[in-house]
């Protein structure tokens, strides 16, 4: 059974953070409420908890408790990589205070070779601290390209993703603390680069072995690629498989709702849209179902509704940071949206103005969002070309 991170209070009404083994989010639920805890938010989806289970099983019960802290300073954190570093730093202390019998006698071990002269053992001390430097170096440089690689996706700089991506693949090291899915990252470029999908997806081969034992789990974890493709019929099927496969999980009920309110059928998206459970939504799957309301409410004409609930949507991807977020396809796409029922509002000077931020990456990214909207959002919000 996979490792479910979650957040919250426990008897003593203290904040706590802990992973808990469970077949489901739903039963990972269940089972934190019998153990007395509150406020309880699954903070994983079931497909990202079977991707981790491999990783989160080589670790023992304290090593999974710092690591789900970690993992929420790295959540909340308004500065990413300045939590990557302090945890890096962090832990190489902690293993100098573990293993300071050590580190004392490669110290005077040092001193002997300096006043003795035996630079061979200076050398050596010194390539053993280096190495540690080193790694430490990499791993902050780690965090830099794949940073860089999602940017550049963003920007529809395809060959530079699929070099970083090569890149990133060169540090073993990191590969193995942490599976960041490089491979589905490839697949959906070279999806979107007019890669034949059936030899994309069967290039996938040991991921779905992989993955076999959480059924659904790999058909949820394709969609980007057939999304990226622009097959939108079997986007729409795999949203539905890994629904069926696992019914009681959220992210995919959300999944399943976003893909027919994008391309199927806007009944359908309310019908998985009123089964979903509330007490298992977490902050990270609140836009997505705010971002489906608003476009059923936009596919049904009713404006005013979308207009609230894609703001919603939009208030939330923005977060409360002052400084702007950086450039997002889900932003766009749903800004792209709220444009629209901003124009049959008959709001569309200030349609216009918006569409102006995001029009680069609807260029790029619209096909992903709008189930035959983008037509009428042309027509509707036509952006002058001298509007930057």
């Amino acid at each position: 059974m996979p490792f479910f991170l979650y957040e919250a209070t426990d008897h003593g009404g203290k904040p706590t953070t802990d992973f808990q083994d469970a077949a489901t989010a739903r039963a990972a639920y269940d089972a934190l409420m019998h153990a007395g805890l509150r406020d309880i938010r699954i903070l994983d989806s079931q497909t990202g908890a079977a991707i981790d289970d491999a990783y989160l099983r080589g670790l023992s019960e304290q090593e999974r408790r710092e690591y789900a802290e970690y993992l929420m300073r790295f959540r909340q954190a308004g500065d990413p990589r300045s939590e990557w570093r302090r945890s890096l730093l962090m832990g190489i202390r902690e293993s100098i205070i573990e293993g300071r019998s050590t580190h004392i006698v490669l110290a005077l071990v040092l001193l002997f070779c300096l006043w003795q002269g035996i630079w061979l053992g200076v050398a050596g001390v010194v390539l053993f601290y280096g190495v540690i430097v080193v790694q430490t170096v990499r791993a902050l440089r780690w965090f830099d390209l794949y940073q860089e690689m999602q940017m550049a996706q963003v920007a529809g700089q395809w060959q530079k993703a699929l070099s970083l991506i090569t890149r990133l693949r060169t540090n073993k090291l990191m590969l193995q603390q942490t599976d960041v899915g490089l491979d589905f990252e490839e697949a959906a470029i070279r999806a979107r680069q007019g890669g034949d999908i059936e030899r994309i997806i069967a290039g996938l081969a040991g991921w779905r072995e992989r993955l076999a034992d959480d059924p659904g789990a790999f058909e949820s974890r394709s969609l980007g690629i057939y999304i990226a493709g622009g097959h939108f019929d079997r986007y729409l099927k795999a949203a539905r498989q890994g629904l069926d496969a696992l019914p009681e999980d959220p992210s995919r009920r959300i999944d399943l709702a976003l893909a027919e309110a994008r391309f199927g059928s806007a009944a359908e998206a309310r019908s998985v849209l009123n089964t979903l459970e509330m007490s298992l939504i977490n902050e990270g799957l609140l836009p997505f179902r705010q971002w489906i309301e608003g476009l059923i409410a936009v596919r049904s004409g009713d404006n005013a509704k979308a207009l609230s609930e894609l703001w919603k949507a939009m208030s939330t991807m923005r977060g409360e940071a002052s400084t702007q977020p950086p450039p997002s396809v889900p932003l766009a796409l749903v800004t792209g949206a709220y444009c629209l029922a901003l124009a049959r509002s008959g709001r569309k000077d200030e349609a216009v103005r918006m569409m102006a931020e995001v029009r680069p990456l609807l260029r790029l990214h619209g096909y992903q969002g709008f189930a035959g909207m983008m037509q009428s959002l042309q027509m509707e919000v036509e952006v002058p070309d001298t509007v930057s």
